[in-house]
């Protein structure tokens, strides 16, 4: 089942808890995929969960560095070295902007 192509993948009324409850779902539906070791269907949902995330609430936010992290990590299973090192630096920037160079993440 496609989520990505089909209507459901847009918010409904656009309110702020109808995003993040698509975007949990989705990021929920990637994990089972994940977990799975279906890879390329679980990229595609968390793509799609931070496409969402940041289409509506911008880049400089935990979750997106959350997300990115977690997206580098499934990179990194496929041996994907360099899709992987972007999304760690990504995910790592974000956090010192958010928090600064001495933070402990």
């Amino acid at each position: 089942a496609k989520l990505l192509d089909s209507g459901e993948a847009k918010a409904s009324d656009g309110s702020v808890d109808a995003i993040n409850e698509l975007r949990e779902k989705l990021w929920r539906i990637g994990g089972i995929h994940h977990g799975y070791s279906y890879y390329a269907e679980a990229l595609e949902y968390y793509d799609r969960a931070l496409e969402l995330w940041e289409e509506n609430f911008g880049e400089k936010n935990d979750e997106v560095a959350i997300m990115t992290f977690a997206i580098g990590t499934v990179h990194k299973v496929l041996s994907d070295w360099e899709k992987a090192t972007l999304h760690f630096r990504r995910s790592l920037r974000i956090k010192r902007e958010l928090w600064g160079e001495e933070h402990p993440s």
